[in-house]
């Protein structure tokens, strides 16, 4: 009678063939030793796990730090602008303070009193014109005194329109030669045989009104002649080449002597003002405003 094995006891697997048979103490053993190499390699994982943690957390720290120094620089940079800039004005405060600056500036008269000699397509374009000077006077941080003299009739009446009256430009009802001394003023002509070499903040400087100059001849430097004035022209020649005539509208004028108070050059006030289709081929220009009517300067 063959003897039963006992119930509950668990057999080990029965070895392969050719496989040494291992004792409980070795199989135990081995048991131990395969639990021990799962466990080393979890640890692994976890150690690996934390470390990649800890490493995005430095990063992201590190982000964290260089986000706040950008932000930090940043806020100087605007403490330093709203500083050298002063407080935001609203617009009412701007105005008036563009107004203060205007009137201590260096005075640019306009001359209209050739209207009666002006075409009214050409009145139109002088009009146009003063537009395009008080432009530009807006634009710069030293604006000039521009002031309008003889101001009646057509350019009257083409300004009255776009509320120019309402504008931080001076207007004379009268010639400028009723309100200044002589002795302070500089009529603009290109007829005139003296260059104008420095723009000189105290003196009033004037621009012919005049559109067609070859249809009226000479007319800036005959007045300015018969009155007793200064004359000076702008010293082209000396700083750009033209291809074609030197004679220029009177808002380009305007911009030439206006970029020379604010600290420009001749060559490059010239550049920057003078129309591209009067330059020479070599010459580029990317600022000027485009004005088809030539005025005498």
């Amino acid at each position: 009678m063959e003897a039963k094995e006992p119930e509950g006891e668990i057999k080990p697997p029965a070895p392969e063939i050719g496989e040494p048979l291992l004792s409980k103490r070795q199989r135990k053993r081995n048991d131990n030793k395969e639990k021990w190499t799962k466990m080393k390699d979890e640890k692994k994982k976890k150690k690996k796990a934390e470390r990649k943690a800890k490493q995005q957390e430095i990063a992201k720290e590190k982000e964290l730090k260089k986000a706040e120094k950008l932000l930090e620089e940043e806020k100087k940079e605007d403490e330093k602008e709203h500083k050298e800039r002063g407080p935001l004005l609203s617009t009412k405060d701007k105005k008036k303070l563009f107004r203060e600056k205007m009137l201590q500036g260096t005075r640019i008269i306009i001359d209209c009193s050739f209207q009666n000699l002006l075409t009214e397509k050409e009145l139109n374009s002088l009009s146009r014109q003063i537009c395009h000077c008080y432009a530009s006077n807006r634009k710069v941080e030293t604006p000039s005194c521009l002031t309008v003299s003889s101001y009646s009739a057509g350019v009257k009446a083409n300004l009255s329109k776009t509320s120019a009256e309402r504008w931080d430009i001076e207007f004379l009802e009268k010639d400028y030669i009723e309100y200044y001394d002589k002795d302070k003023l500089i009529y603009l002509s290109g007829d005139a045989e003296e260059t104008l070499q420095e723009v000189d903040p105290t003196k009033i400087y004037i621009i012919g009104g005049l559109v067609d100059h070859n249809r009226i001849k000479k007319g800036t430097y005959n007045k300015a002649v018969e009155q007793g004035i200064k004359i000076a022209k702008l010293p082209l020649s000396e700083n750009i080449k033209l291809e074609a005539s030197p004679i220029l509208a009177v808002n380009h004028v305007f911009d030439i002597i206006l970029r020379r108070l604010n600290g420009d050059d001749w060559k490059t006030a010239l550049e920057r003002s003078i129309p591209k289709r009067k330059k020479h081929k070599g010459e580029t220009n990317d600022s000027v405003v485009s004005e088809e009517v030539a005025i005498a300067d």
